[in-house]
C-alpha cells in the first residue's frame, strides 16, 4: 500500500514538473516566433548645448548603412521630430539639430531608424538641456565705461572691473574709414582698458554690450542688454582769441569810446573788462555811424579769422546793462565786398549789403539777467567769417550817445558730445 502511495506522488511531481515547463516557454515563445531581431547602430558620443531661446544636439553615427533618420522626443514623449541622414563617408559620421525652444528645461531621447521604419536602433535616453530666456538675460551686466570725444575720435575708456563670468565685451558700429562704410562688429578682451573709433559723427549709434556663457557647451554666447552712445553735438566756445574787429566797413562804429575800453576786452574772458563803442564815431572818413546822422542801429563786425558754423551767441553786460544790446540783428558771410559805395553799406535804410549777407537771427533780450543773454542763431548751419551786429535798443541808453557797452561777447560752435543711454 505504501509502494503504491509513493507512486502516485511521484506522477502528480512529474506532472508538475512538465506543466511549469510549458509555462516557462510561454513566456518568450512570442519572440522566439519573431526570429532574431536586428537593431540599428544607436546614436553615440551625444552632446547636448543649451542656448538662447534655442538648444541644440550633436551626435556621431556609425557605419550601419541602414540609417536613414533620426528621431528625437522630448517634452515626455508629446514632441517629436525627424532628421533625415545623408551618409556622406564610410564610418563615423556628425550629425546635430538646432531647435527653437521657449525658455525652460527639456529632456530629450534619441534613436536611429531605417528607410521603412521597422527597424530602430536602441534609444539614448535622458539627454538634459536648457533654453535660456530674456528673463536670464536682463540679469547679466554691461560692463562699465566712460566716453569722450577729441577731433571726432570717440574714446571708450573701460572700468577695471569686469564683471563675473564676463567673456569680453562687445561694440557694433559704423565704421566710416571704409568705402562704402561698413558695419562692424568689434570684440573687446577683459584686458582692454582703452578703445577708440575714428571719424565719429553726430546721429551715430555705437552699441555696447557684454558676452556671457553661462555652461560649457552654451550655444555661441549670450549677450547682455545694450547700452547706446549715441553721437550728438552740444555748442562749445570757439577760440575767441582769434576774434577781431574788421574796421573797412562804412557805417560801422570802429573805435572805442577810450583807451580802457578796447574791442577785444569782449573776447578776453573777464567780465570785469568792457568794450564801449565812441559816442559818436564822428570821422566818416574812417567810418562811423556820422553817417546815419548819428541814430540807431548801431553797427560793429567781428572777424572770426576762420569760417565756423556758429550756433549761438551770447553776451554780459556790465553795470547793471547799461548801455547793453536789448533788440539786435546778426548777419553773416564768409567773404567781404570791397570797392563798393558808402549807400551799399547803408543800416537806416537797408543797404544791397544785406543781399550778400545771411541774416543769422534777430534777438531781443527780456528781463535784468545781469549774467548774460544766450540766443541761438544761424539755423541753417552756414558757415561764416564775418559777423555784424546791428543794435536798434539798449538797455540804459544814455541820453545823447549813440554807442554800446558790453564786458564779454561769446560765440558758440557745434561740440561733438558721446550721450549713454
Amino acid at each position: 500500500m505504501k509502494s503504491k502511495i509513493l507512486f502516485i506522488e511521484s506522477l502528480i511531481a512529474l506532472s508538475a514538473i512538465i506543466a511549469g515547463c510549458d509555462d516557462v516557454n510561454s513566456l518568450h515563445q512570442k519572440y522566439l516566433d519573431e526570429g532574431p531581431r536586428i537593431y540599428l547602430g544607436k546614436p553615440d558620443s551625444v552632446i547636448v548645448k543649451s542656448g538662447y531661446k534655442q538648444i541644440r544636439l550633436i551626435w556621431e553615427n556609425n557605419a550601419d548603412v541602414k540609417i536613414t533618420e533620426t528621431l528625437i522626443t522630448y517634452n515626455f514623449d508629446r514632441d517629436s521630430i525627424l532628421i533625415p541622414f545623408n551618409r556622406k563617408k564610410d564610418g563615423r559620421q556628425k550629425d546635430s539639430l538646432t531647435l527653437a525652444l521657449e525658455p525652460g528645461d527639456y529632456i530629450f531621447d534619441i534613436r536611429n531608424l531605417n528607410s521603412s521604419r521597422n527597424l530602430r536602433s536602441l534609444p539614448v535616453t535622458g539627454l538634459n538641456g536648457k533654453s535660456y530666456g530674456d528673463n536670464y538675460q536682463l540679469l547679466l551686466e554691461t560692463r562699465k565705461f566712460t566716453t569722450s570725444i577729441e577731433k571726432n575720435t570717440l574714446t571708450i575708456k573701460w572700468d577695471y572691473s569686469v564683471p563675473y563670468n564676463c567673456s569680453h565685451s562687445i561694440i557694433r558700429y559704423v565704421d566710416r574709414s571704409q568705402n562704402p562704410h561698413q558695419q562692424v562688429t568689434r570684440l573687446i578682451p577683459n584686458e582692454e582698458i582703452k578703445t577708440t573709433i575714428a571719424g565719429v559723427e553726430i546721429g551715430d549709434i555705437i552699441e555696447v554690450t557684454s558676452a556671457y556663457k553661462p555652461e560649457q557647451f552654451f550655444i555661441d554666447f549670450i549677450e547682455s542688454p545694450f547700452m547706446s552712445i549715441k553721437i550728438d553735438f552740444s555748442s562749445g566756445l570757439i577760440d575767441h582769441t582769434k576774434c577781431t574787429q574788421y574796421i573797412g566797413i562804412p557805417y560801422d562804429n570802429t573805435t572805442q569810446h577810450s583807451g580802457a575800453y578796447r574791442f577785444k576786452n569782449m573776447f578776453d574772458g573777464n567780465t570785469n573788462t568792457i568794450w564801449i563803442s565812441s559816442s559818436p564815431d564822428v570821422d566818416p572818413t574812417n567810418g562811423g555811424n556820422a553817417q546815419n546822422n548819428y541814430s540807431f542801429p548801431l553797427s560793429f563786425t567781428v572777424d572770426l579769422s576762420s569760417e565756423i558754423m556758429l550756433t549761438h551767441l551770447e553776451y554780459i553786460g556790465w553795470e547793471e546793462l547799461s548801455q547793453a544790446p536789448k533788440k539786435f540783428e546778426i548777419w553773416g558771410t564768409n567773404k567781404i565786398e570791397e570797392g563798393k559805395p558808402n549807400s551799399y553799406w547803408a543800416t537806416t535804410i537797408p543797404g544791397a549789403w544785406q543781399e550778400d549777407w545771411s541774416k543769422l537771427a534777430d534777438c531781443e533780450s527780456h528781463g535784468d539777467h545781469q549774467a548774460g543773454f544766450k540766443f541761438e542763431i544761424n539755423p541753417d548751419k552756414k558757415n561764416v567769417r564775418y559777423l555784424r551786429i546791428l543794435v536798434y535798443e539798449l538797455f540804459k541808453p544814455i541820453p545823447g550817445n549813440i554807442r554800446v557797452g558790453i564786458s564779454e561777447l561769446m560765440l558758440y560752435k557745434p561740440d561733438l558730445v558721446a550721450i549713454i543711454e
